[in-house]
């Protein structure tokens, strides 16, 4: 009996030193996912008291920008776009023309910019529903505010 007491003890401990790991990797996880730090946190309170350097507002402010257009959204776009790119050139070689890469180059920013496009308008239709799942987004954050 004091066996099978002390097995289901111990369990029971590294069930909750589990959960606890759980929950501190899905604190970091958020926090890196996010881009969010204490030192990042830090500059952006700094940055919004009225006795910042203009230069650590503009940190702010690309900081927050950057967090707006959602970078890890970027990655698919890259991704496809290149997959895309590179099965069409592979099945029709006489299409490679160096003199087409600027071209391409711009197609591939405005790919990026409908992106961010795409993530802004969600994120300022969605604002109430992202400060109650997504609060480390700048709008729900309170980083970029809305026009009344």
């Amino acid at each position: 009996s004091s066996l099978s007491s002390s097995s289901s003890s111990s369990r029971l401990m590294m069930q909750k030193n589990n959960s606890k790991d759980n929950q501190r990797r899905r604190k970091i996880r958020t926090n890196a996912f996010s881009g969010a730090s204490n030192n990042n946190n830090a500059r952006v309170a700094a940055a919004s008291s009225s006795a910042a350097s203009p230069l650590d507002k503009m940190e702010a402010l690309i900081g927050a920008i950057w967090k707006f257009v959602r970078p890890h959204t970027i990655r698919g776009t890259l991704l496809g776009t290149t997959a895309l790119v590179s099965k069409v050139l592979i099945e029709n070689p006489e299409l490679i023309q160096l003199s087409l890469f600027p071209r391409a180059l711009l197609g591939l920013l405005a790919l990026l910019c409908g992106n961010g496009f795409i993530v802004g308008i969600n994120q300022i239709y969605d604002v109430e529903i992202d400060k109650v799942n997504k609060p480390y987004l700048p709008i729900a954050a309170g980083e970029l505010s809305l026009p009344m």
